[in-house]
C-alpha cells in the first residue's frame, strides 16, 4: 500500500511539472498570449523583465530625454491591455509592430500628448519587457 501511494505521488508530480512546463512554453507561442499573461498576473510581469530596465523619459519644462533605470525593487506593475473599441473614450490608440524576436508597443494620444513605446525581446523562447521610452508631453 505504501509503496503504491509512493508510486502514485510521483506519477502526480511528474504529470504536474510537465503540464508547468507545456504551460510555460505556450505562453511564448504568440507575443498575444504572452502580453496576456504579462498583463494579468503581477508575478509573471516581473519575472519577464530584464533589470535594470532602462527607460527614456521627456521632462515636460524643458523637454529633455532624461534615461534612467527601474531597479526590480522600484518596479510597479504596468497594464498594456487595449480594447480598440474604447479608444476615443480613453484617449489614446495602441498599435503593436511585431517581428520575428522583437516588439514594440505604441501608445499613442489623440490631441492630447500621449505617446509612450514599450519594448519586448524575445530570447530563449521567452518574451521579456527590455525597456520603455515615454515621450508623453
Amino acid at each position: 500500500m505504501k509503496k503504491t501511494l509512493i508510486t502514485f505521488l510521483i506519477v502526480v508530480f511528474m504529470f504536474a511539472c510537465g503540464q508547468k512546463q507545456s504551460n510555460e512554453s505556450s505562453i511564448d507561442k504568440t507575443f498575444e498570449s504572452f502580453l496576456s499573461k504579462f498583463n494579468n498576473d503581477s508575478i509573471f510581469q516581473i519575472n519577464r523583465i530584464k533589470f535594470p530596465l532602462p527607460i527614456i523619459e521627456t521632462e515636460s519644462e524643458n523637454f529633455t530625454e532624461v534615461h534612467s533605470k527601474i531597479e526590480r525593487e522600484n518596479y510597479r506593475k504596468i497594464d498594456l491591455t487595449f480594447d480598440k473599441a474604447d479608444q476615443k473614450r480613453e484617449g489614446y490608440t495602441q498599435n503593436v509592430k511585431l517581428s520575428k524576436n522583437k516588439a514594440t508597443i505604441e501608445i499613442r494620444g489623440i490631441e492630447n500628448g500621449i505617446m509612450a513605446d514599450y519594448y519586448f525581446e524575445k530570447e530563449n523562447g521567452k518574451w521579456t519587457l527590455v525597456g520603455w521610452n515615454d515621450s508623453s508631453t
